[in-house]
């Protein structure tokens, strides 16, 4: 019952400390070693490395770092603040983090759902001319419900649950995308069907031989007041799901896309961004960050994604590009259409096809299920959270 909750500030019920780095960092990043997790990492599991480790994790009043174990939670303080996120792997955390431990009255898996839930009242209390920064102390004085531990269980179960199924189908999508890219390797860079040679009835063409590059305009100003199915970076490296909006709010022209379109990001191709679009509206359109490639046979649509996809392709587009610094870096679009491919004939690639294509499709269909489960969760969690529902009778 919500009447049984507890208010209390977070620091009455966690330790928190801050994390902290070594300096001058760039003297102590390394290939190998102990991994460091900076604030750039908020959302992913890379990480760099730091060079001998032993001799700063104790603090010997110049060069200190954080060393925090597996299952730690660990939320951000700039950049992103409020940004929960629990540590997988033995690592140093960077001082952009705040690290918890000594839970008294609360688990940690109700504290890492509670910060999502009041993540944006603490933004609100960050400061910063150029970067957000929430101060320890905002965090340790500000006050949160709290049930009793078996309400907080049943809480977490209901919402880890989405979670986990959220997982299931990106490991999936992971372990598919694998596959995939070792297939195409296999049959046409390795040639493992004909005993390591290449076919005598293939030969060597150019990608401009089955895919175009299409820059079909969407032009807002021409549509107002449209909905539209935009692929932007943004949507990609957030959920890797297109945002549905009016086209009102879209200030710049943008490439139409067809079912047949497949697209890479040209912008900074170090990080591959690979798009085969959903298109589940009438008008989807992308950033014109992206190379949109439309295939000459559209039943080669997914032999052309393979090779988009491809260790070679991505290497290709990286040695192709203009800009100087690695965050303004793009891929020059009109000369991928000179990569070099292994044409096979159109048996061959549509064998290919009937066996990758059903893992690009489920690949979708997960991605797809991902976003409902998201917002499912989303609905759920201040409502959860706040004591709004009620879970009593719920049985673990």
């Amino acid at each position: 019952m919500k009447s049984e909750w507890e208010t209390k500030k977070i620091g009455e019920v966690v330790d928190i400390r801050r994390g902290s780095s070594p300096r001058p960092i760039h003297k102590f990043l390394a290939s190998e070693g102990m991994p460091w997790v900076k604030i750039a990492d908020a959302t992913s599991d890379t990480s760099r490395y730091i060079w001998k480790t032993n001799e700063f994790i104790i603090d010997d009043g110049v060069n200190k770092s954080v060393k925090v174990a597996p299952e730690t939670l660990i939320v951000s303080n700039s950049a992103t603040p409020g940004l929960p996120k629990i540590m997988k792997i033995t690592a140093c955390v960077h001082d952009g983090w705040l690290v918890f431990s000594n839970y008294r009255g609360i688990t940690r898996d109700f504290l890492y759902y509670k910060f999502i839930d009041i993540r944006r009242q603490l933004v609100n209390q960050a400061n910063g001319s150029v970067f957000q920064n929430l101060k320890t102390d905002i965090v340790k004085d500000f006050d949160i419900d709290i049930p009793s531990i078996e309400t907080q269980k049943k809480i977490v179960g209901i919402l880890s649950n989405i979670d986990e199924k959220i997982e299931l189908n990106n490991a999936i999508n992971n372990n598919l995308e694998q596959q995939a890219q070792a297939l195409f390797k296999a049959w046409f860079v390795d040639f493992e069907l004909n005993s390591g040679i290449m076919p005598s009835h293939w030969y060597i063409s150019q990608l401009g031989s089955v895919a175009r590059i299409s820059t079909e305009v969407f032009s807002p100003s021409k549509k107002p007041n449209v909905e539209v199915e935009h692929y932007s970076i943004p949507s990609y490296d957030e959920k890797r799901y297109p945002v549905f909006e009016s086209s009102d709010g879209i200030k710049s022209n943008k490439y139409r896309l067809t079912s047949n379109s497949v697209m890479i990001s040209k912008l900074n191709p170090d990080t591959k961004r690979i798009w085969r679009p959903y298109c589940i509206s009438d008008r989807p359109i992308c950033s014109t960050e992206f190379i949109v490639y439309e295939p000459i046979n559209p039943l080669n649509r997914d032999f052309i994604y393979s090779i988009i996809d491809s260790i070679g392709f991505s290497g290709f587009l990286c040695s192709h590009t203009t800009g100087s610094t690695n965050s303004r870096q793009r891929a020059t679009p009109s000369i991928t259409l000179n990569f070099n491919i292994v044409l096979p004939d159109d048996e061959t690639i549509r064998s290919f096809c009937s066996i990758v294509s059903p893992m690009y499709d489920t690949i979708e269909n997960n991605i797809k299920e991902n976003q409902k489960l998201a917002v499912t969760r989303d609905k759920l969690l201040p409502k959860l959270m706040s004591g709004e529902l009620d879970v009593s009778d719920i049985e673990l």
